[in-house]
């Protein structure tokens, strides 16, 4: 039956207060102008007191108002967590001296003159003094200065101060990815004055550790510095090493997610995590609290970038679960770790990476899996003989036959949402990138466990471990360049796009995603679209609004 796979009939409450909270941030965000807080308040309270008494009568009114009143509160909450200065819109640039604690490097390449940062306000002049609490963009000159300047380092710093759209409609690229990063203030042509307090202890052995961890990842490659970058970047998130050549090669074929630090990796690290914790015998609580804590450290490490946070959430909510052995259910856990990722950082929703990981990660759960499960029951080898009678190499083709059928569902979910993400975030339509990620994910994760271990033996003093799995890794990373470089040798299989029109990528991917919620609630049992739903919606999508350029 149908109705008994293990993936369906999974209840989701948070979902109800997941998508409208997230639906009232994206009202709140495209806003031009400040939400009026006193009249949202209003009606977030009445609607929510109008859903407590409608449900007391059992009125199936109530559901409609507390999605009204959960939007309101979205709202709201956007706004008093970006805490705007609606004086400075209409202010010009002006030259201004700040103290700035950083809180984030972005690297440089070594051509580059420059260097820059995410920082928040410390202490501002008088006349300045709202800027106070503020986070901002710098991007200052490269001096004495600020070449070992770390996280947690407070700055004195010259520049040219500069407001940053309200909304990201009429704002430059760059621009809107500040905005969209929760930024209301850039300082650029900036200059360090003085360092007023440097990096704590804590972030200099941090520092040390991730050089030491890159050093081994390059050990016996220094003659193939571009599959040392490559490691670097899947492991490390040092993602400037990557070669021009093969980041031009990964983004044209849909698979630069590989090596962007994020689910796959983090699911990989802390299943070797659990494994190694567990092997020794730890009990579940202490497996779970030390495993979590190495993955934390390990976050922190390669600078908290949001994917990597976001993926930890993801994994510690899931391992929660089934830590209090809490019914198996992912769609529950992940829309948990959405929400909580919203809670603490609103502004996350607008972000390529939170769109496209939540979006893939919603379609493999709500489709995918149904979808495999679907297709091993329908095309099972051998189902009408008996179990005892199947030989042991009948049963071995079997389940591999399943397990390709499950993989194929789970890639062909993913291409539904990734071919609309694609074009939006990267400007390239890639319909490659299902075949290239049927193949290259499982050969990506054999890479990364490679890796993983080689920057394990680097940290340990187990060089010539370090020197055998970094070859290892390497070979499976040859692999994967030859094979796309073979690809992209026909044109028609990547080819640069947009969208006609502002917002067609989220609003694409909303509108499938939303084809597979209906699909899920009915168990893939509608009587309309059915299997097909979903990548019907995803190719009216294209059509209708891809432009090649």
């Amino acid at each position: 039956m149908i109705a008994a796979r293990s993936s369906l009939g999974h209840r989701a409450p948070l979902l109800w207060l997941t998508l409208p909270f997230a639906t009232g941030l994206a009202l709140g965000h495209s806003s031009a102008s400040a939400v009026p807080l006193v009249i949202v308040s209003i009606v977030g309270l009445v609607s929510g007191c109008s859903a407590g008494i409608l449900s007391r009568q059992d009125n199936p009114a109530w559901a409609l108002a507390f999605i009204t009143g959960t939007i309101a509160t979205g709202a709201l909450y956007y706004e008093l967590r970006r805490d705007r200065l609606p004086d400075w819109t209409a202010l010009p640039a002006r030259e201004a001296t700040l103290t700035v604690r950083i809180d984030r490097v972005f690297v440089s390449p070594s051509q580059y003159n420059s260097r820059s940062y995410l920082g928040q306000v410390l202490a501002a002049p008088p006349h300045l003094v709202d800027l106070n609490g503020q986070r901002l963009y710098l991007r200052v000159r490269g001096s004495d200065l600020t070449v070992n300047l770390m996280r947690s380092s407070t700055i004195e710093v010259i520049g040219h101060l500069a407001p940053l759209p309200r909304s990201t409609r009429s704002a430059d690229d760059f621009d809107a990815y500040l905005t969209d990063s929760g930024l209301n203030f850039s300082l650029t042509r900036g200059r360090v004055l003085a360092l007023v307090e440097p990096s704590t202890f804590f972030a200099q052995r941090r520092e040390q550790i991730k050089n030491r961890g890159s050093k081994a990842l390059s050990i016996g490659l220094e003659t193939h510095p571009n599959l040392a970058g490559a490691l670097r970047a899947m492991l490390l998130g040092e993602r400037q090493h990557l070669d021009e050549a093969d980041k031009s090669l990964f983004v044209r074929t849909g698979t630069m997610h590989l090596f962007a630090i994020s689910g796959l990796h983090i699911g990989i690290i802390a299943g070797a995590l659990f494994g190694a914790l567990r092997s020794i015998r730890l009990g579940r609580l202490t497996t779970f609290l030390a495993s979590t804590a190495l993955l934390a450290f390990y976050v922190d490490m390669i600078g908290r970038t949001p994917s990597s946070v976001r993926a930890w959430l993801m994994v510690t909510c899931v391992h929660a679960a089934s830590l209090i052995r809490a019914p198996r259910n992912p769609v529950a856990a992940i829309a948990g770790s959405a929400l909580l990722v919203l809670l603490i950082d609103p502004v996350q929703l607008f972000s390529a990476g939170f769109q496209m990981s939540y979006g893939i990660v919603f379609a493999l759960l709500l489709y995918g899996l149904p979808l495999g499960e679907y297709l091993g029951q329908t095309l099972r080898l051998y189902r009408d003989l008996p179990e005892g009678s199947l030989t042991k190499w009948q049963r071995i083709w079997r389940d591999s036959w399943e397990q390709t059928l499950s993989f194929t569902a789970l890639a062909w979910s993913a291409t539904t949402v990734g071919l609309i993400s694609g074009i939006a975030f990267f400007g390239w339509f890639t319909p490659i990138a299902f075949l290239a990620n049927l193949l290259l994910i499982p050969a990506a994760g054999l890479a990364i466990v490679g890796g993983f271990i080689a920057l394990i033996c680097g940290w340990l003093g187990l060089l010539p471990l370090a020197l055998f799995f970094n070859h290892a890794a390497a070979v499976v990373l040859l692999g994967i360049q030859a094979c796309l470089s073979v690809a992209v040798e026909w044109s028609m299989l990547s080819h640069p796009a947009e969208f006609r029109w502002p917002n067609w990528g989220a609003t694409g991917m909303l509108l499938v995603l939303s084809s597979m919620v209906i699909g899920y609630a009915y168990a893939w049992e509608t009587p309309v679209g059915r299997w097909w739903g979903p990548p019907f919606v995803s190719l009216v999508v294209l059509v209708i609004g891809t432009r090649f350029i």
